[in-house]
This record gives structure tokens, sequence and C-alpha cells, in this order.
């Protein structure tokens, strides 16, 4: 679910007569490369009415690649994916562990500013510590 304080992906635009605040943004991420967001009416379910149902290719985004690579797994946050829809970019953040997602405007600024350091790991220390 997107977060309730993060801005729309850039390409949809809401019909006249909604705002953010009036309709919620569920992601579905497909491992065929493909992201799917169906935006929603806010409020009761029997009245959250799909308003758009967008299908956008997507992918990791460069910083997460070299850090999936690094660490050789996917535990850790923050992590980013690149969406684009007919020729326009976005990036989708998940900033900690869950369902919530934002957007996000400056990958390598938010990655370098959040993403703490670790130092690296001497392999011909391991098993060696008993």
């Amino acid at each position: 679910m997107l977060a309730d304080n993060s801005r729309l992906p850039v390409w949809i635009t809401l019909p006249k007569g909604y705002t953010r605040k009036d309709v919620t943004v569920s992601l579905f991420l497909y491992s065929s490369k493909y992201a799917q967001f169906i935006v929603r009416k806010r409020g009761v379910k029997s009245d959250r009415k799909i308003i758009m149902d967008v299908v956008a290719k997507s992918d990791w985004a460069e910083v997460t690649k070299k850090e999936i690579k690094r660490r050789g797994n996917y535990n850790f946050s923050p992590q980013y994916y690149t969406v684009i829809l007919e020729g326009i970019e976005d990036t989708i953040g998940f900033l900690c562990e869950g369902p919530v997602f934002t957007m996000v405007d400056n990958v390598v600024e938010n990655y370098t500013n959040i993403q703490p350091e670790y130092p690296s790991i001497d392999t011909d220390l391991i098993g060696n510590h008993w």
C-alpha cells in the first residue's frame, strides 16, 4: 500500500473531483518484470471502486542491484524499484520491511542518507572463530 504521506507515481493523474487523500494505491510486483498499480477510492470495502489499474515495466534500481550483489541476499532496507510506463520513469522505495512503499524522487541521495555502511567481511576468517 502506498504510504499516506507519499506522492502518487508521476504518471497517475486522478480524475476530476479526486485528491490524493481520496484514494489508496496498491502495488503488485510480478517476477516477469512488471508492476501493477491499482488506484481505488478510499472508504469502506463495498465502496472502494477501482479508479485506475495500470501495469508498468519494472526492475530493481541500480543501487539495490549493487547492494543485493554485495550482500548476497535481499534481507535489507531500503530497497528501490524502477517502474516505467510509456517511457516515463519513476521510483518506488521500500524504506522498511513490510507492505508499505513510497514514491522516491532522488534514489542516490535517499539511499546514501539512509543505508548504513557495513565493514567488508574477511572470508579467510569464516569458520575460524572457535
